[in-house]
């Protein structure tokens, strides 16, 4: 009888990651196939584009035979979190049609309701992580409530306690037996310690690409249509800088309007693709910025616009890449040999990110650019960045 595994997302590049760490337990520690279910949840884009987002992911877990996928919209995960735990637990389980799993694949184990509720569902299953953005752990304190928002918002920290004490909502705790990282980035020194870190070999993982990659024949013909044999292009990865509270609406496209009047030639083609949780409509303003002194293309299909960059082949061929605050920098370089140029600087930040966010942003910005010089040299048996 096969066992059963559940794989936990709440992104594409997550489930992308998410299906890297099973594949590899699959093939390289277990040594048998098993019966897969993926479950969708806590997405965190607005409404409107949940569904769009849910089947972006839908159709990459299509091309490698996924066969079984749950969804849990947003207003279904606020129900959830309204129930007393036990029952919580109960309808979880009802809803993804299992009472028990043998392997669970989290990207982590804090953050949402939804996250922290889903190891304490399946208590026996044996928990893997996968990490955000190809294997950043460690973060905990970043997504996760911190002091300083508590003293800013006392109100809804208060209401936060209420409602765990009026639900009876403490979480267990349940440690991970696997780390299985394909970029092992740690934001926690303590974080791995007694852990048992794998990490994917670099041709297995070039692999895994490759299968999706080549599946998505309607990419492939939306990114040829883009370039248009255009000679030099130069693609623009938004950041989510405003959304998630890092500096103001207006200063988030002025950050960006630096950027490309900087990097892009006047009358040169650009082309922006938003990040999944972005703002449509400091898209279009941004847009509007740049059209007197470029060619602008907007990735406005909703096809496209959620399926990671790691996947479009034809643009990394044909484009210079300038990820904006993104660890795309860092899987281009890594899974393509594509030298990406990075753009956010100390000046740039203390110009236009809120005082009290600078020093994370540039800590990101640090981790990016060490990772990136480590790559040469990486010895795959260690973190590619550890944080201090």
């Amino acid at each position: 009888m096969k066992k059963k595994g559940l794989i936990c997302v709440q992104g594409s590049v997550q489930f992308i990651a998410g299906y890297i760490a099973y594949r590899w337990c699959e093939e390289k520690i277990w040594f048998e196939k098993n019966d897969i279910t993926l479950l969708i949840y806590d997405t965190c884009v607005s409404v409107d584009n949940e569904i769009l987002f849910k089947n972006t992911i839908k159709k990459i877990a299509d091309i490698v035979n996924i066969q079984k996928i749950i969804f849990i919209n947003q207003l279904d995960s606020r129900k959830l979190s309204k129930n007393c735990y036990v029952k919580s637990i109960s309808k979880l389980r009802l809803i993804i049609g299992e009472e028990s799993f043998d392997y669970l694949f989290l990207a982590r184990d804090y953050g949402t309701f939804l996250t922290k509720l889903i190891p304490n569902a399946y208590p026996k299953s044996l928990k893997i992580e996968y990490g955000d953005s190809f294997g950043l752990v460690g973060n905990k304190k970043d997504i996760e409530l911190s002091l300083l928002q508590i003293f800013k918002k006392p109100v809804s920290y208060l209401k936060g306690v209420l409602k765990k004490i009026v639900y009876s909502q403490y979480h267990k705790s349940f440690p991970f037996e696997l780390s299985v990282l394909t970029m092992p980035l740690v934001w926690d020194t303590k974080y791995l310690r007694n852990k048992k870190l794998i990490i994917p070999d670099m041709k297995f993982v070039k692999k895994v690409f490759s299968q999706i990659s080549n599946e998505m024949i309607q990419l492939n013909n939306y990114c040829t249509r883009f370039i248009n044999n255009t000679d030099k292009c130069n693609v623009y990865l938004l950041s989510n800088f405003h959304n998630s509270g890092f500096c103001t609406f207006e200063n988030e496209i002025k950050l960006y309007e630096q950027i490309i009047l900087e990097t892009a030639l006047i009358g040169q083609r650009i082309i922006l693709k938003n990040h999944p949780r972005g703002s449509n409509k400091m898209l279009i303003q941004l847009k509007e910025k740049l059209d007197k002194n470029f060619e602008v293309q907007l990735v406005k299909d909703y096809r496209y616009r959620f399926i990671p960059i790691e996947l479009w082949g034809i643009i990394m061929d044909k484009c210079e890449i300038f990820p904006i605050y993104s660890t795309s920098s860092i899987s281009l370089k890594y899974l393509f040999s594509k030298s990406v140029v990075l753009t956010l600087d100390i000046e740039k930040i203390n110009k236009y990110i809120y005082p009290d966010k600078r020093e994370g942003i540039s800590d990101g910005v640090n981790m990016m650019n060490i990772a990136i010089k480590k790559l040469k040299d990486w010895d795959f048996d260690s973190p590619l960045w550890t944080k201090n």
